[in-house]
């Protein structure tokens, strides 16, 4: 899920949550996890303040973005895992 404050005049916070079925816990990224997670989701010409300019135009600030656990390679998951 990925949130964006809806208010204006300032710099868009943006907040990305992962969902799973073992409930909500809270992590500590490493600076390498925040790098995939800003250049998986924000490639140009789409960044954050550009997301937010849609949001507000569409009225829109939560956007859920579905993966298939089935699309993740199984090395994937193993290196996942064992992280």
């Amino acid at each position: 899920v990925i949130e964006q404050s809806p208010l204006a005049r300032i710099a868009p916070l943006t907040y990305v949550s992962v969902q799973s079925e073992e409930g909500p816990e809270v992590v500590s990224l490493t600076s390498d996890e925040v790098a995939i997670i800003r250049d998986g989701m924000f490639q140009a010409p789409l960044d954050e303040r550009l997301l937010h300019r849609i949001n507000a135009a569409e009225n829109t600030f939560i956007r859920e973005i579905t993966l298939d656990a089935r699309s993740v390679s199984a090395h994937a998951r193993l290196e996942a895992a064992l992280a």
